[in-house]
């Protein structure tokens, strides 16, 4: 990071002038080894990711800071001037420049007419706790809410006060802040998400406060961190184009941590192609992650919609999807939607006793559903075993018709038209004590143990591929599984596994765990 302390203002332009950097185009993302077959182009990132979208114009744009235009230059933050707190309504207008040092926390009312510029800068001292001073940022506080007005032809700019290398903060909504009466329209964002001090756009983590309203609001030369909305998500008008990163950030930096945006599970449902948009995003950094609490019980109906192409969801940490029998929550997903798992990031559908919840993943055809490896994040080409398994436990669906009827429920989990690819990793005595003598567990699992016979759910029209155990795996404490997950009426294929091998890797539908 390039932390400058401040420095006198400087006479730096003579009117709004976008300097065009060298053109940063994001190299194709790796293809998939061939591990037993080809995968195909339109598959999972590397080969979802494909050419990032050129960005507006195929430049790097830049905003300099207008400060001798011959407008008065209205100055706040920590600097002489002591303000650095707004405890009343104020109306930012475009016959100013204004220049903030350091944080400034808006307490009341900010309302920003169209066309006008905000410079963004270090304080001019150390604050408080702080060893150097703290880049620019905006804070809007408990009741604080916020309206920038920009037009389509008159475009609000924030922007850093001393060069292109210079990064501020970035805008934070804390806890109690008036979401709900705030907007953000047309709005160009510049230089913000400093890798040391916070995100160009952060909330206070409550999945209960209401969502932004983002409406044509563009960031523009980030450094390394993207967004982080942890509300409700957005709002159905927010059009948000996440352009580019800066020029100068290391490469290095691009690698394993570093989403577009991160979200909760519960507000997913509000990221889509016509809210969400990137440009020239490093194919590492193409996804929107899952943020929650490592085993989170999901007990509400969580959505993911089809991103635009290249961009993937991206989950980490192990994500349980749990909940009662009078009101089970559904994870459903869309056609056309990427998941990248992580080694550490196994999906668990229920989690035993009375529990019960749903996964419907129906995609088509033309555009099926895809779980793989988030390989792609580390610059890494996938592997079979990159990320674990689909793990179904007890009282996630019906065993039968008779028990769905006698317990007044249906069990909705299926999967139609879905690849599963680069699954069943992290070795033997993962899944519940099952030894699997160190080749993998499987894309999906069952693991029940209720004693009798019973049927899957639905899973038809699918492809297992590259998976590093067996593609569909039975470990139960007794009964045995019904449904033959391989009889070709219900059109799955199973590719690149060996049934040679010993043990054999061809899926065995029932398979028992081993004694051992």
């Amino acid at each position: 990071m390039n932390r400058k302390p401040w420095r006198p203002l400087l006479l730096c332009c003579v009117a709004f002038t976008f300097i065009a950097a060298k053109k940063g185009k994001a190299k194709p993302a790796k293809e998939a080894p061939a591990v037993a077959a080809p995968t195909p182009a339109a598959s999972a990132p590397p080969s979802a990711g494909g050419k990032a979208p050129a960005a507006t114009g195929g430049k790097t744009p830049r905003m300099p800071c207008p400060l001798d235009s011959g407008k008065p230059v209205k100055v706040y933050g920590h600097t002489l001037n002591p303000n650095a707190v707004l405890e009343k309504d104020e109306v930012w207008t475009p016959d100013n420049v204004y220049s903030i040092h350091g944080p400034i926390h808006i307490k009341k009312s900010l309302t920003i007419q169209a066309g006008t510029v905000i410079c963004m800068t270090y304080a001019d001292f150390p604050t408080e706790g702080s060893a150097n001073p703290p880049p620019g940022n905006i804070e809007f506080m408990e009741k604080a809410w916020v309206k920038m007005l920009g037009k389509p032809d008159k475009h609000i700019v924030f922007t850093s006060q001393n060069g292109k290398n210079e990064y501020w903060g970035g805008m934070y909504f804390a806890s109690g802040a008036l979401n709900d009466q705030s907007t953000l329209q047309y709005v160009d964002v510049y230089n913000a998400g400093g890798s040391g001090s916070g995100h160009p756009l952060s909330t206070f983590p409550d999945f209960k406060a209401p969502p932004l309203d983002l409406q044509h609001v563009t960031y523009y030369s980030s450094q390394r961190l993207g967004l982080q909305n942890l509300t409700s998500g957005f709002t159905p008008e927010t059009r948000i184009v996440y352009n580019n990163y800066t020029d100068d950030q290391a490469k290095r930096y691009w690698y394993d941590g570093y989403p577009t945006l991160r979200i909760h599970p519960y507000a997913a449902h509000t990221v889509t192609e016509e809210t969400f948009k990137v440009g020239e995003i490093p194919p590492a950094a193409r996804y929107i992650q899952l943020d929650h609490a490592e085993g989170m019980n999901i007990d509400q109906n969580v959505t993911l919609h089809k991103l635009q192409k290249g961009l993937v969801w991206r989950n980490i940490q192990n994500m349980k999807v749990n909940g009662y029998p009078d009101e089970p929550p559904t994870l459903k997903i869309d056609p056309g939607t990427v998941i990248a798992l992580s080694n550490g990031g196994s999906l668990r559908i229920c989690d035993g006793g009375n529990s019960f919840a749903n996964i419907e993943a129906v995609g088509t055809k033309e555009e099926p559903i895809v779980f793989t490896s988030d390989a792609f994040v580390r610059g890494e080409d996938p592997q079979p075993g990159d990320w674990p398994s689909i793990v179904f436990v007890p009282g996630c669906f019906c065993p039968g018709a008779q028990d769905c009827a006698k317990k007044k429920r249906l069990g909705m989990s299926r999967f139609d038209h879905v690849i599963f690819e680069y699954g069943g990793g992290t070795g033997k005595d993962t899944v519940y004590n099952c030894n699997d003598k160190g080749n993998g567990i499987a894309a999906i699992v069952f693991f029940r143990g209720i004693g009798w016979d019973y049927e899957g759910p639905p899973i038809t029209n699918s492809t297992f591929r590259f998976i590093a155990g067996s593609g569909i795996r039975n470990n139960t404490g007794g009964g045995n599984l019904l449904t033959s997950y391989t009889d070709p009426k219900l059109g799955n294929t199973f590719e690149g596994f060996d049934p040679n091998a010993s043990p054999p890797r061809w899926p065995q539908v029932p398979l028992s765990c081993p004694a051992n």
